[in-house]
């Protein structure tokens, strides 16, 4: 129940009440004033003003149990309004996430940051740095196999001279 209903229902409890009382009032000050046949007329006059009274109370409880019943109703499609709307809010936040992360994919391959260039860029200058090394231990290698022949055909050299007649 809200509070709006709450205090509607307040304050037709509480006129209702006031004008009972005033009711109740006046046919106390009819009694001791009037004749028998004036007291009869205030006292089935207060009746019916009770029972009119009370027959508005009872239709104000019915229309507030009706108000309370819509707005069950209507409290139970917005949360499911809610609910679907919530949903297709995420299912936009993370198209739309994912566009951004594409449009700065695309922004850096067009600005020459291509990602995928970039990681090949980095692995052929490791590769050719270690392939370098590689090259210069080759190299180092051939030396000195050259100069480990060339010791080995110069002693051959010299005990093959030639002999010169």
């Amino acid at each position: 129940m809200e509070t709006r209903d709450v205090i509607e229902l307040t304050l037709t409890v509480a006129s209702g009440i006031a004008v009972i009382t005033g009711i109740v009032g006046a046919v106390i000050y009819g009694l001791r004033r009037g004749t028998r046949q004036e007291k009869n007329e205030v006292i089935s006059s207060a009746a019916e003003i009770t029972a009119f009274w009370k027959s508005q109370a009872e239709d104000y409880k019915k229309m507030n149990e009706a108000l309370v019943a819509k707005m069950d109703a209507q409290k139970a499609d917005y949360t499911t309004q809610i609910h679907a709307l919530s949903k297709e809010l995420s299912e936009i936040r993370g198209k739309f996430d994912q566009t951004e992360k594409q449009k700065l994919e695309y922004l850096s391959i067009l600005q020459n940051r291509d990602p995928a260039l970039t990681e090949y860029i980095k692995f052929a200058r490791e590769t050719t740095i270690s392939f370098q090394a590689i090259v210069k231990s080759m190299i180092e290698d051939i030396r000195d196999i050259k100069v480990g022949v060339g010791k080995i055909i110069g002693k051959r050299a010299e005990d093959e001279k030639p002999v010169i007649s």
